[in-house]
């Protein structure tokens, strides 16, 4: 079921649409894909990539596809809220217009005699509205936009029931998304069976396909986290807005903005309505053209906002974490990130909105809102690539931190089982990944240690387990649990696996609650017996006593097979 050539695939309309050499390659691997059978692969590329555009032509394709006998049934294209059906929708025109494409959504039931139908998977999930599509036509292809939700309950509702889970029959899926990593921790290794293609950032801009980046701290001097509460792994919405303004921070971020961005476009992310009604008045106050757009303000008010913002009247918008997925102002080139987070997933949602290219728009800035101390690791600019970055200097474009990081770095990192080329995604991990003093990522259970190794091909991965505790002169082999993956998937699996064997105590979590208490003495007795006791300082936890000893116990396990 390939296609030698989908660039030029002919809609039946004279409509030619020429895409970009990478989102010509993912089509190429998502056919590829399906000819190994796949029932469920998936596409990562950054926003701003056009993952709608790949996967509107992917829909042309499919209707010729089924039109010559090749394959059976029609699309469903399953999105996250009602602004990403318009923006489908549009996609699909322009990249085909020749298709007939219908909407499911709320009282609107357009499915009857079309090829493509584009569905809110709120309405779908609803399995009688559901059925009411397949009753008028086969669904062969699913297509989930963000599909890094597809760990709800309302997505595998749907895709169970068209037979994406199916060993043979049934549907075929295909996910699109920049993240493939939940911020609620759900694994996605169960829903998608491998990320057939994926591109960094820093290949995009690289590319000239999206700006180059810096970042900038902006200091609340009365804002400290260290008593904001954590709620589902990251800062309290409640607890994080009562700090901002307790500490005047609209005040000082409109000081900022005024220094930092002058009259260029951008948006502001901040945690809570209030907090965002606090900014929109201060900004505006200073005479600066802003909006301010939340999630349950009246449709006509949020669409006249938004058109503010593209005709030019509207300078700065100002939203409660509404704008992190779908929207496109490509002319933005600032964010001001007033919502601090300790996850990358929506870190990175939060930056993509600047990326983009733009006529005139050399590059984006990143204005991050902290406090006077650093009391959490909170999400950074070296987040943005799956490249490991380990600092980047304030004022310091991404582009600028990978040379310099390229010239420091020691070349033995190529030999490392995972290559300083290719991951900063352990640091985003829900697991606790560490790395062995020579460069081994692995992740650490009560009974066992999971690891990454190189693959038998270039890019590929193995994930491994060992087992901690061995008799003496017992020999293990180490059991290979995947082979020849790409390195988030391996990373992915190797999550599950370890949170999911010790699910009372959570061993393996970074977010678990006893890596913040004091170490217990036998485990401070254990750290001097293997010798250790240098590393017990004041003040140390749990959880970094722990890792000090993991890191230990694997380096002397794995380690001997590096060079």
């Amino acid at each position: 079921m390939t296609i030698d050539n989908p660039i030029s695939v002919d809609n039946g309309d004279g409509y030619w649409l020429t895409l970009r050499p990478y989102q010509n390659d993912a089509l190429k691997a998502i056919h590829e894909g399906l000819q190994r059978g796949l029932k469920r692969s998936a596409v990562v590329l950054p926003t701003g990539s056009g993952k709608t555009v790949i996967f509107a032509h992917l829909c042309g394709e499919w209707r010729d596809l089924r039109a010559n006998g090749v394959v059976s049934g029609r699309v469903l294209i399953l999105v996250d809220r009602d602004e990403l059906i318009k923006q489908t929708l549009k996609k699909l025109h322009d990249d085909s217009p020749g298709l007939k494409v219908g909407v499911v959504k709320a009282e609107q039931n357009d499915h009857e005699d079309r090829d493509v139908i584009v569905a809110s998977i709120q309405t779908v999930r609803k399995l009688f509205r559901l059925d009411q599509i397949v009753a008028s036509g086969e669904i062969g292809l699913v297509i989930v936009d963000e599909c890094d939700l597809a760990a709800a309950e309302s997505y595998l509702t749907v895709l169970n029931a068209l037979g994406c889970f199916n060993t043979f029959g049934g549907a075929v899926a295909v996910g699109f998304t920049a993240t493939l990593i939940r911020a609620d921790k759900k694994s996605l290794g169960t829903v998608w069976q491998e990320v057939v293609y994926q591109r960094d950032i820093l290949d995009m801009i690289r590319d000239g396909y999206l700006v180059d980046v810096k970042g900038t701290l902006v200091t609340v001097d009365g804002l400290s986290l260290k008593d904001v509460a954590m709620r589902g792994g990251d800062l309290s919405v409640g607890s994080l807005s009562d700090a901002l303004l307790s500490a005047d921070a609209p005040r000082f971020a409109a000081d900022a903005w005024q220094e930092h961005a002058g009259d260029k476009p951008g948006v502001v992310f901040t945690p809570s309505v209030v907090v965002a009604q606090a900014f929109a008045d201060e900004f505006s106050g200073r005479g600066i053209p802003t909006a301010a757009i939340w999630g349950d303000m009246s449709s006509d008010d949020r669409t006249a906002a938004l058109k503010g913002a593209h005709c030019g009247d509207i300078k700065v918008l100002i939203n409660c974490m509404v704008l992190t997925r779908g929207f496109d102002w490509p002319e933005a080139s600032v964010c001001m990130i007033a919502r601090p987070t300790t996850s990358a997933v929506l870190y990175v949602q939060m930056i993509g909105r600047i990326l983009r290219l733009f006529p005139g728009k050399d590059w984006a800035h990143v204005l991050d809102i902290v406090g006077a101390s650093r009391d959490h690791r909170l999400a950074t600019l070296a987040d943005l690539t799956s490249r490991r970055i380990e600092t980047i200097i304030e004022g310091e474009s991404l582009m600028e931190a990978v040379a310099r990081e390229r010239e420091r770095l020691n070349p033995k990192l190529a030999d490392y089982a995972v290559s300083y080329e290719d991951v900063d995604l352990f640091k985003r991990s829900y697991a606790a990944w560490l790395q062995t003093k020579k460069g081994i990522w692995f992740v650490s259970t009560r009974e066992h240690i999971y690891f990454v190794w190189v693959g038998s091909e270039p890019g590929m991965y193995r994930l491994g387990k060992r087992p901690l505790r061995l008799s003496k002169g017992q020999r293990v082999p180490t059991e290979w649990l995947k082979n020849d993956i790409p390195l988030e998937l391996a990373m992915t699996w190797g999550s599950q696996l370890a949170v999911n064997e010790d699910p009372d105590y959570n061993v393996a979590s970074r977010g678990a609650s006893w890596r913040r208490k004091n170490p217990s003495e036998k485990m401070v007795s254990y750290a001097r017996r293997i010798g250790l006791g240098s590393e017990i300082t004041l003040g140390i936890n749990q959880g970094e006593l722990s890792e000090i000893i993991n890191i230990h116990v694997a380096s002397k396990m794995l380690d001997k097979a590096v060079r």
